[in-house]
């Protein structure tokens, strides 16, 4: 099994699940997530000795705002103050370029990427080429995505659509526009138990609709 079959196996795998347990419900998003997980070990445990990597460490200036409070959750003490060390010159001579009355500071120049950044944008580039590969050459691809409960985020659905031919483009776009129409409904129906009027009546699965939906339809700049 090369890599473009292992990758598609892992997002047909994904594609099932009905219960992502607070993740995201986007299959690609999740796959992601664990691809930085992943990556974050490997910088702590593997690549922390390794010259190139930290140069390109201290060009981005260390993680962004997302991946530092990942890198918090399921970094090492040892391995993060290792790489904090590599930024303290750094934040030294900002603070030393300061002048009195500066108003808008423009010390260096652009960071370069976050190194976990980087690695997120290309796992959500070979899970969407993987499935659109899968797309193009098994029927079992489509049933997956046709019978997954969730819909792709609008970031994934939409790269996935850009790749495809013309028919199979429209048939997924069917499909996305089928199930943003279902999740609207839920999501009105949340605001109408709202009312006091209805309050007695149970919750359904329009409960959770307004989380599926924040982490659906919103589209992070890094996603792929």
């Amino acid at each position: 099994m090369n890599s473009g079959e292992a990758s598609l196996f892992e997002i047909l795998e994904e594609l099932a699940v009905s219960d992502f347990s607070g993740s995201s419900p986007c299959a690609v998003c999740r796959l992601q997530r664990r691809s930085v997980e992943r990556g974050l070990k490997l910088l702590y445990y593997e690549l922390i000795n390794d010259m190139p990597t930290r140069m390109e460490w201290r060009k981005a200036g260390g993680f962004c705002p997302e991946h530092t409070r990942t890198a918090i959750q399921h970094g090492d003490p040892l391995g993060a103050a290792i790489l904090s060390l590599d930024l303290v010159d750094i934040a030294l001579q900002r603070i030393t370029k300061v002048k009195k009355g500066l108003r808008k500071i423009s010390i260096s120049a652009k960071p370069a990427p976050c190194h976990i950044c980087k690695l997120q944008q290309e796992a959500g580039k070979r899970y969407i080429l993987a499935l659109t590969q899968g797309l193009n050459e098994k029927q079992d691809a489509w049933q997956a995505l046709e019978k997954s409960e969730h819909l792709l985020c609008i970031a994934h659905i939409s790269a996935l659509i850009s790749l495809l031919s013309p028919q199979q483009a429209d048939r997924v776009r069917m499909l996305a526009q089928k199930k943003i129409t279902a999740l609207q409904k839920e999501l009105e129906e949340a605001v109408r138990k709202s009312d006091y009027r209805f309050l007695h009546e149970a919750s359904g699965s329009e409960r959770d609709a307004w989380l599926r939906a924040m982490q659906l339809l919103n589209q992070p700049h890094n996603h792929i």
